[in-house]
């Protein structure tokens, strides 16, 4: 498919956001996932607790805020150059991040977001959806971990 039909099927601006899900998701997942990111993704992580962004995402901070012990809420943005992930870290049996379509300008744009939920699927073994947003009915796109 050429990046027209691409960004037509896919990354339609309608003015939602485009939600990238995992079924099944653990605590373990999310250890995974930020060590992954920690390691390979420029990022910005915003502790709640201390008001205070940093370059890396704080694993401990996430697990007091999922145990009770915080009622902050942390956020990540992790940048595919011109694409920003969102990450807001609502629930540790859930993972959902969010792109924006009007981010999407290229095949480039789309080949690295590729790149990243080959990760995500190929370090947890879960297959990796991204969906319209809150409609797990409607999938756009979907990649499993590669063999």
């Amino acid at each position: 498919m050429n990046w027209e039909g691409i960004k037509n099927s896919i990354y339609f601006e309608d003015g939602s956001l485009r939600d990238i899900v995992v079924s099944d998701w653990s605590i373990e997942d999310w250890k995974k996932w930020v060590d992954l990111v920690n390691r390979k993704y420029k990022l910005e992580f915003y502790n709640g607790q201390t008001k205070e962004s940093t370059d890396k995402i704080d694993f401990e901070i996430l697990k007091q805020y999922w145990e009770g012990k915080s009622d902050l809420t942390n956020t990540v943005s992790i940048y595919l150059d011109r694409v920003i992930i969102k990450c807001y870290f609502y629930d540790d049996q859930e993972f959902e991040n969010d792109i924006q379509p009007k981010e999407f300008g290229s095949i480039e744009d789309h080949l690295k977001l590729m790149d990243y939920l080959e990760d995500i699927a190929n370090l947890t073994g879960k297959t990796v959806y991204l969906i319209e947003e809150n409609s797990r009915n409607r999938i756009l796109l979907e990649v499993s971990r590669k063999d």
